[in-house]
């Protein structure tokens, strides 16, 4: 496919997990664009991300965004980027069913980009992460965190957020076969139309 381009829209938490499948699909030329982690400090950083899905987004691009629904309600996407796949992040690493259940119990859900940087999200969202804070634990029953497997999280990374937090941290083992399948299978629907457009003009 010489010649068109695509460019995919991630929250940076899913950097990993993202790259790994992107590697994967042959024959398209993509392009990945990874956004600061709106849920920590985005409100409050609207113009800041609407630049730089702007900045990201060379003429001539097409552009699929994947995550949280909020940003297109809220009119931060650009002309020409549209958004697929399920309406939440959490939804691209697990079933919906499961996030629905995870969320009916009370559970705070995590990925390993966020935990493996926790002490900088927080920071973005005002607390200090020397200090804890019962913001958690006073709403929230446990942490859960949605593990790819693709990033080793070091024991004391869930110990120190345990402990700031004051929830209890377990790992659900996921994989990447949910997160595979939504962006494949979005990609692949974004070429078939580009080619049919193509023969079409």
């Amino acid at each position: 496919m010489q010649g068109s381009d695509l460019t995919l829209f991630v929250c940076e938490t899913y950097r990993e997990e993202v790259t790994h499948v992107v590697s994967g699909i042959p024959g398209i030329r993509i392009r990945t664009c990874f956004f600061p982690h709106f849920c920590s400090s985005g409100y409050q950083r609207i113009e800041e991300i609407r630049s730089f899905f702007s900045s990201c987004l060379l003429d001539g691009e097409a552009g699929l965004y994947f995550g949280d629904s909020e940003l297109v309600r809220r009119g931060i996407l650009p002309a020409g980027v549209h958004h697929v796949g399920p309406d939440s992040c959490h939804e691209l690493i697990a079933p919906a069913e499961v996030i629905r259940d995870l969320y009916t119990h009370g559970s705070h859900l995590l990925v390993p980009g966020w935990i493996l940087r926790w002490e900088a999200y927080v920071g973005e969202m005002g607390f200090d992460s020397r200090v804890p804070t019962a913001f958690y634990s006073s709403n929230l029953t446990e942490s859960v965190v949605l593990d790819s497997g693709l990033l080793p999280i070091p024991p004391e990374r869930i110990r120190s957020f345990e402990v700031f937090s004051g929830l209890s941290v377990r790992t659900i083992p996921v994989g990447i076969s949910h997160i595979t399948a939504i962006i494949r299978s979005e990609v692949f629907r974004w070429y078939a139309d580009h080619i049919r457009s193509a023969l079409a003009s």
